[in-house]
């Protein structure tokens, strides 16, 4: 980023250096807001892993999918900023776009990746409605589980979702 940035203050075009031009901003503002989100995202995984006590793999895959997709537009965002002289040897461009690359595929392609995360999404849903057909063989046998399902399916249409199960400080109005 910082390469785009004296790269983008030096170069003129059209009378005006490129950081004047909303495009060229566009750019520069999605790719320190895009490492932001990625370092931030870093952070909670290095403290989850430093915990040692939960499965981290679905945030671990999470994070290499966005930073590596993130590292590669903000690569390419360089070359085409750069014109010409994305390719050209002397400038640092084309090496980064070619190095980012390989992180889109080293280490688990970004592509399966996807899929494990997709797969870790619809586990805990399928496993309620597995019930849920269980019980249907039975359903006088299961009313209760069917009667909560059926009744849970009604306040998500119509907006309305059940109370959270957090616990709030007594002196709260809301905890009372």
């Amino acid at each position: 980023m910082k390469e785009m940035t004296e790269y983008a203050t030096e170069r003129v075009q059209f009378g005006h250096p490129l950081a004047d031009f909303e495009i060229t901003q566009r750019k520069i503002a999605r790719m320190a807001s895009e490492t932001y989100a990625s370092d931030s995202m870093l952070g909670i995984l290095a403290s989850l892993v430093d915990r040692g006590d939960i499965d981290f793999s679905l945030e671990a895959a999470c994070a290499k999918v966005f930073a590596s997709e993130m590292v590669w537009r903000a690569a390419d965002d360089m070359v085409q900023l750069a014109g010409g002289r994305g390719y050209v040897k002397p400038y640092p461009y084309e090496r980064m776009l070619r190095d980012s690359r390989i992180n889109r595929i080293f280490e688990g392609a970004n592509e399966v990746l996807r899929l494990f995360i997709a797969l870790n999404g619809v586990q805990a849903p399928a496993e309620a409605l597995k019930e849920v057909g269980s019980a249907l063989r039975r359903p006088l046998k299961h009313l209760g589980l069917l009667g909560g399902y059926a009744t849970s399916r009604v306040r998500l249409r119509l907006g309305q979702t059940s109370t959270l199960d957090i616990d709030l400080h007594e002196r709260l109005p809301i905890a009372r």
